[in-house]
C-alpha cells in the first residue's frame, strides 16, 4: 500500500513531501550548526553546547505534544509555523555573518525554537493522518514514512557536507537553503489544505499536567495490556534497557576499532563499514512491512532483539568474531526498524485524536530517556578497559532479555 499510497493518494504524497523538506532542512542545519560552533573562539565549549541543545526539543517533546493535541485550528498553525521557521532562518542567515558569542547564543535559541516548532507540527499532523489513512494500511504507511526519514537523514548530511565544501563554509548560504526548505514544507501542504481536516478537539482547561500524565499512562497501559497481551511496566523497562544498550553499541565498537580493526581495514573504513551495515539493514527492514517479522507482536520483536544483544555482547567480549557480530547486528537493526511503524500504527488505530500526539511523544521520550546515560557509562568503561565494558554489556543484555520474557507472562496488575 505504501508505494501505492505515495503515487495515488494525494494527501499521503504531499504529507510525506512536506515532512521530507522539513526533515531535510533540520538535518542540514544540525550539521552546519556544529561546524558553525567549531568556528568559535572556544570551539570545544561551543561544540559541546551545540551538541547538547539538540536534545532539548526531545526532552520537551511530551509537553509540546500536549499543546499540539489541545490546538483546535491545527491546519492554520501547521501552515503558518512553516513560514515562521523560514523567517527564523532568514534571521540566522544574516546573524551568521558575525562570529561572536552573542550571535552564537541567539542562533542557539533560534535552533531550539525551530526544532520545538518542528516537533509541534508533527503533533498537529497526527490526527489528520489518522483521519485519511485506513487502519489496515497504517503499518505500511508508517514503514514508508520511516524509510523516507532514513533516506533524508543520510542525504541531508551528505548534502550538508557538500554545500559546506562548495560554499567554503558560507553559513549565510546554508541558513538560506534551510529557510527555503521550511518554506517548501508549508507550500506543499497548500495543495491539500482542504484535506487537512481532523475531528473536533474536546479539551478541558481544568486538566492539570500531572492528571494528563496519569491518563496518558493509563491509556497506553490499556492498549498494550489487551492488544499486545503484555505487562506494560516491564515492557517499558525492556524498551529502556534495549535502547540504552543499543545506543552504546556504535561508540563501543568505535573505541574497540582504535585497538583492533576487522578484516584488515583502517579505523575510518571500519567505522564506515559498521555505519553502512546499520543504515542498509534499517532501510531494508523499513521497506518490507509485510514480511514474516512485521506480523510478529511488538513484545516478540523486543524479545528477539534483546536476545540478539546477548550474542553481540559475547562477540564484543571475545575478539575475532566480527563476521558473526556484524551479521547479528544487521539482523537486529532490520528488526528494530519495524518497531516504530508497528507502535505508531497501533496507537493511531486505538487512540482518540485528542491524545494522539502526546502518547506518541510519551514513547519517544521513553526511547531516548536513558541513551545519554548509557553512552557516557559505556564510553567511560571502554576507555578504561574494553573487555570489561563488553562484559558489563553482556550482563545487562541478559537482564533486559529476562525482563522482556517476563513482560509476556500472564497478565497481572503492574
Amino acid at each position: 500500500m505504501a508505494d501505492e499510497s505515495f503515487f495515488r493518494n494525494i494527501f499521503f504524497r504531499n504529507l510525506v513531501l512536506s515532512s521530507f523538506f522539513d526533515d531535510l532542512g533540520s538535518t542540514i542545519y544540525n550539521l552546519v550548526f556544529v561546524v558553525f560552533a567549531a568556528s568559535m573562539a572556544n570551539s570545544k565549549l561551543a561544540v559541546g553546547v551545540a551538541s547538547f541543545i539538540q536534545y532539548i526539543p526531545t526532552i520537551c517533546a511530551l509537553f509540546i505534544a500536549m499543546q499540539a493535541d489541545k490546538t483546535k485550528n491545527k491546519k492554520l498553525w501547521l501552515l503558518l509555523l512553516g513560514y515562521i521557521q523560514a523567517v527564523l532562518f532568514i534571521m540566522v542567515a544574516f546573524l551568521s555573518k558575525e562570529n561572536s558569542w552573542l550571535v552564537f547564543s541567539i542562533v542557539c535559541f533560534i535552533n531550539i525554537l525551530s526544532d520545538c516548532i518542528a516537533e509541534y507540527r508533527r503533533g498537529l499532523v497526527l490526527p489528520m493522518f489518522q483521519s485519511h489513512i485506513p487502519e489496515e494500511d497504517l503499518m505500511e504507511a508508517y514503514s514508508f514514512d520511516q524509510v523516507i526519514s532514513q533516506i533524508t537523514l543520510i542525504s541531508g548530511q551528505t548534502l550538508g557536507v557538500w554545500l559546506l565544501t562548495i560554499s567554503h563554509n558560507n553559513f549565510f548560504f546554508l541558513a538560506t537553503i534551510n529557510a527555503i526548505s521550511f518554506l517548501l514544507s508549508s507550500m506543499v501542504l497548500l495543495k491539500i489544505q482542504r484535506q487537512l481536516t481532523h475531528p473536533e478537539v474536546n479539551y478541558s482547561p481544568e486538566n492539570e499536567f500531572i492528571s494528563q500524565l496519569k491518563n496518558l499512562y493509563k491509556n497506553s497501559k490499556s492498549i498494550f495490556k489487551y492488544q499486545e497481551k503484555v505487562r506494560f511496566g516491564l515492557m517499558i523497562f525492556s524498551i529502556l534497557g534495549l535502547n540504552s544498550l543499543g545506543s552504546a553499541i556504535l561508540i563501543m565498537y568505535n573505541l574497540k576499532f582504535t585497538e583492533i580493526t576487522p578484516f584488515g581495514l583502517s579505523f575510518a573504513q571500519s567505522v564506515f563499514l559498521l555505519q553502512t551495515i546499520l543504515f542498509v539493514s534499517a532501510l531494508i527492514g523499513g521497506m518490507t512491512p509485510n514480511d514474516y517479522f512485521s506480523k510478529l507482536s511488538l513484545i516478540k520483536i523486543l524479545q528477539i532483539d534483546s536476545g540478539l544483544l546477548i550474542v553481540i555482547g559475547i562477540c564484543g567480549w571475545i575478539n575475532g568474531l566480527e563476521i558473526i557480530s556484524f551479521s547479528v547486528l544487521a539482523f537486529m537493526m532490520y528488526l528494530s526498524s519495524k518497531v516504530n511503524p508497528k507502535l505508531n500504527s497501533l496507537l493511531m488505530a486505538k487512540l482518540p485524536p485528542d491524545i494522539l500526539a502526546q502518547t506518541s511523544s510519551f514513547f519517544k521520550v521513553i526511547s531516548v530517556l536513558s541513551m545519554p546515560i548509557a553512552t557516557i557509562l559505556f564510553t567511560s568503561l571502554s576507555m578504561w578497559n574494553s573487555q570489561f565494558a563488553w562484559g558489563i554489556f553482556l550482563l545487562l543484555s541478559i537482564v533486559v532479555f529476562v525482563l522482556s520474557l517476563f513482560s509476556n507472562k500472564s497478565i497481572t496488575s503492574d
